[in-house]
């Protein structure tokens, strides 16, 4: 490699760069490509092509190809400074769109690399033959789809996930991702779960076995649905929670980021008592809630609560251990307005149907905007 990449540099304009420094300079080449993914390095008669190291040096180092639209970018390492020099103004090592730079006559090696468009399956993904993938739904690179998975209609699955992962615990092997589904990057859900349409997950979610949701599920980055869990429609779960297993969580149900839910009443032991949230609760961030505790509708629990027992429909608790402080129809909105903040439902309707907004405003005795 070195001593082909020193020939090119001999028919370039390019200065003359010791020999030791141009190794390190492929060795960083190659270290820049595994961080943004899977890349081929030249051989010896590709990098003893016509293209000009100061082009073919970068552009290898990030030779991934995307999507203009991509958010895929790589960087340059300080190491490759010499083949492009340095801007007036402006960062440095500077970020540049990914792009593919082989040769007219490396049409093979090129689209072994190539991106697949929406509603694809990456050619890096594995996807078992026993899976079932609608035409319209696209998986993205390094995925592993195993058997019995169903992925729906216009459903993405980001990379690195994982979906179906074997287990003995699970009830039946299926697991279906409803139609519209979003799956982001790095996410693990387990065999024997079924999601209704719309399910959207952040980044790194675990799901295991045996969850039955409904539609459009939102369960953010690192969160985990410890199994054996039943949710209803348009849950909405922010980002590091934990639901316990035996959990059960009723419809329009809002927990907010670093929420503990647990089931073991004398840890360790095989008891289990999940926890049960009627519709339209609302758990402020970072609250723990003891196992077999259940929490009313349209109840509010407050942040860093400790919950120990049950909190009645439309009740406030706040504190550790938790304890009732009045109704949630008590608590003014803090905008000036002087008007209740609770039902949430009467003012705050992003993200929901038309017709579930209506009901609502119809119920709050307004007119629908």
């Amino acid at each position: 490699m070195a001593r082909s990449l020193e020939k090119t540099t001999a028919a370039t304009s390019a200065p003359p760069v010791p020999s030791s420094a141009r190794r390190r300079d492929v060795k960083a080449c190659c270290a820049s490509s595994w961080a943004v993914g899977r890349t081929v390095l030249p051989r010896r008669a590709q990098a003893a092509s016509a293209t000009p190291p100061s082009v073919f040096l970068i552009e290898c180092s990030i030779s991934r190809p995307f999507p203009a639209s991509s958010r895929h970018v790589g960087r340059i390492s300080p190491k490759l400074a010499f083949h492009e020099p340095r801007p007036v103004a402006g960062p440095w090592p500077r970020r540049v769109a990914v792009a593919c730079t082989w040769p007219d006559d490396h049409r093979d090696s090129r689209q072994r690399h190539e991106v697949a468009p929406l509603g694809g399956i990456h050619p890096t993904a594995v996807v078992s033959s026993r899976a079932q993938v609608a035409d319209s739904a696209s998986v993205g690179p390094f995925t592993i789809i195993n058997d019995d998975v169903v992925v729906g209609e216009g459903a993405e699955v980001g990379s690195h996930c994982e979906l179906g992962v074997a287990t003995s615990l699970a009830k039946q092997p299926r697991l279906v991702i409803g139609p519209g589904s979003l799956v982001r990057s790095h996410s693990r859900i387990y065999q024997g779960s079924d999601f209704g349409g719309g399910l959207t997950t952040g980044h790194a979610v675990t799901i295991r076995e045996n969850v039955v949701a409904g539609a459009r599920l939102q369960l953010g980055s690192q969160s985990i649905l410890d199994g054996d869990c039943v949710l209803g429609d348009h849950v909405r779960i922010h980002t590091n929670v934990f639901v316990t297993k035996n959990s059960v969580v009723g419809s329009f149900v809002w927990i907010f980021s670093s929420v503990l839910l647990t089931d073991d009443p004398h840890p360790p032991s095989h008891l289990r008592l999940g926890v049960t949230i009627h519709d339209f609760a609302v758990l402020a961030a970072g609250c723990a809630v003891l196992p077999g505790v259940v929490l009313g509708r349209g109840c509010l629990v407050g942040c860093r609560a400790l919950v120990t027992k049950d909190v009645p429909e439309g009740m406030v608790a706040v504190g550790a251990p938790a304890e009732l402080r009045g109704p949630v129809s008590a608590l003014p909105r803090r905008d000036g307005s002087g008007e209740p903040a609770y039902p949430w439902t009467a003012h705050y309707h992003r993200g929901y149907p038309e017709e579930v907004v209506r009901d609502w405003v119809a119920a709050a005795g307004r007119d629908c905007p």
